[in-house]
């Protein structure tokens, strides 16, 4: 029997591959075994694939549940903050976004896309504008 860390690194060579569907029954299969680090670091990967298929809804859902598990969990709230851009409520990915700097100053990612959200709030064509961000640097990074 399989041990969800196994789980998990299974869903992390899928992920590697690019096969979504894999990644997402490793990590749903890690989950389901898990406690504590271990399943926040499953929620967290499950969540990256779930933005990559664009279900945006379960990823905020197991960022937040990853975030219960530890609310310093940078990578979750940088997940939950982009996937609640997706969905359209940007005042939680404002939120998500600058409690992620305040844990880690040195994300790049989350600096440009607060930067891009805060100007698109400003802007009549601030969508366009998010939008083009997220397809050049692409939504999220890397797995745990």
């Amino acid at each position: 029997m399989s041990s969800a860390a196994d789980y998990r690194e299974k869903g992390n060579l899928f992920f590697r591959q690019k096969d979504m569907g894999k990644a997402w029954e490793m990590y749903s299969k890690a989950i389901e075994l898990a406690e504590g680090n271990e399943k926040e670091l499953a929620l967290g990967n499950r969540a990256q694939v779930a933005l990559e298929l664009g279900r945006h809804q379960q990823a905020v859902s197991d960022c937040s549940v990853a975030l219960e598990i530890n609310p310093g969990n940078s990578k979750a709230l940088y997940r939950r903050g982009m996937a609640s851009y997706r969905l359209g409520d940007l005042s939680q990915a404002l939120r998500d976004l600058k409690k992620c700097l305040h844990l880690n100053p040195d994300n790049s990612a989350a600096k440009n896309a607060l930067k891009t959200i805060s100007l698109a709030t400003q802007s009549d064509d601030g969508l366009t504008l998010i939008d083009s961000f997220i397809t050049k640097v692409g939504c999220c990074h890397g797995l745990f």
